[in-house]
């Protein structure tokens, strides 16, 4: 798992807007809106520190509202680790609905059939002057497949992050197109060989929305930090 330094939550100012995103706020408190169509999936990743203070977020902090059937995974141990909700996440996993996710994870939503799309909302303390460090964050990547997003509220080009710039060889990074395949979704990506290089039907410029993640493959342990790149505050 990823590591990063804790939050000192200090800030009575209010965020208007990061870039393009839609992220609002109260006392350093943002939310993004992110919609996954019925029967479709989505990577949704938690750019924020939790407002409670713990560091961490458990499934139900990031799918607050589900309805009967939402499915959510996530990939840990080499392995898909799953559940469903009927009023409750079902799952055979032990203590699927407490698994403790930081800054930077990310974890796999699909909406019901007939649901009419469900909503999700992540939301949280911006990372700002007061989080430690203040300008960047330590991350550790195992060898292997890491479901992932970037660490800040920000649309970025993926090739514009320090992960980018850190690849070796081999290393590999797809992420999940909802509009491809008539709209059931297909995933695409790209591999590095001294630069990124495009699959079908994917852009070397590909921008990553606030909250959305990906799968990254890392040919070995990789250790980097990836900077803070707003000026706010």
């Amino acid at each position: 798992m990823k590591r990063y330094g804790a939050v000192v939550v200090a800030m009575l100012v209010a965020l208007s807007a990061v870039g393009a995103t839609n992220v609002t706020s109260v006392n350093a408190v943002g939310f993004i809106r992110q919609e996954v169509k019925a029967e479709n999936w989505k990577i949704v990743s938690v750019p924020f520190e939790n407002i409670n203070g713990s560091g961490t977020f458990t499934i139900s902090d990031i799918v607050a509202a589900p309805v009967d059937e939402t499915e959510v995974f996530f990939y840990s141990d080499n392995q898909w680790i799953g559940g469903i909700y009927y009023g409750a996440w079902v799952s055979s996993y032990p203590n699927f609905d407490t698994v403790q996710f930081i800054r930077g994870d990310a974890i796999f939503v699909k909406s019901p059939a007939g649901a009419g799309g469900l909503k999700v909302v992540t939301m949280g303390e911006v990372p700002d002057k007061n989080s430690v460090p203040t300008g960047f964050t330590d991350y550790t990547m195992a060898a292997g497949w890491n479901l992932t997003g970037y660490a800040y509220p920000l649309d970025i080009a993926f090739t514009n992050t320090t992960l980018a710039a850190s690849a070796e060889d081999e290393d590999e990074v797809f992420w999940w197109d909802e509009t491809l395949a008539g709209g059931m979704g297909k995933w695409v990506g790209m591999v590095y060989y001294g630069e990124w290089i495009a699959g079908e039907d994917a852009d070397v410029g590909k921008v990553f929305k606030a909250s959305e993640g990906f799968f990254y493959s890392a040919k070995s342990t990789r250790n980097w930090s990836e900077e803070k790149l707003y000026m706010w505050p």
